[in-house]
């Protein structure tokens, strides 16, 4: 048992949730993260540039065992990953899905955000 939550805010949310389903409304399942191992993250890391805006940048680094993003140096949050290439932030809202070229290296990711698609390229390790 869990003693530390707030039952009133998870029953609440669970309530929500259930109208949404049943009023066929939009919905988001929880997320559950896996563990990815630190040398398989370190894949990911570097800084991005957004293509359509190459002034946003987006900066993926491990800080103390954390997987991190920040946003043009703002304060970073932290990613979880779902499987290979799939991460996602509860900080920032938004999934991550990573791209990989020829070689398997990865070139870039998706952020995808309140419905909308940002493609971000790779610009340094």
């Amino acid at each position: 048992l869990n003693n530390n939550r707030d039952r009133k805010t998870d029953l609440r949310r669970c309530y929500i949730d259930l109208f949404k389903i049943l009023y066929n409304q939009p919905y988001v399942l929880p997320r559950i993260p896996v563990t990815l191992p630190q040398e398989q993250l370190a894949d990911y890391t570097g800084d991005f540039e957004m293509v359509d805006n190459p002034s946003f940048k987006g900066y993926i680094r491990i800080d103390n065992g954390r997987f991190l993003l920040s946003w043009n140096k703002d304060k970073p949050g932290e990613l979880f990953a779902e499987k290979k290439d799939f991460f996602f932030s509860d900080t920032y809202d938004m999934q991550l899905n990573f791209s990989r070229n020829s070689n398997g290296k990865v070139n870039g990711f998706t952020a995808i955000s309140a419905g909308k698609s940002f493609v971000y390229r790779r610009i340094a390790l």
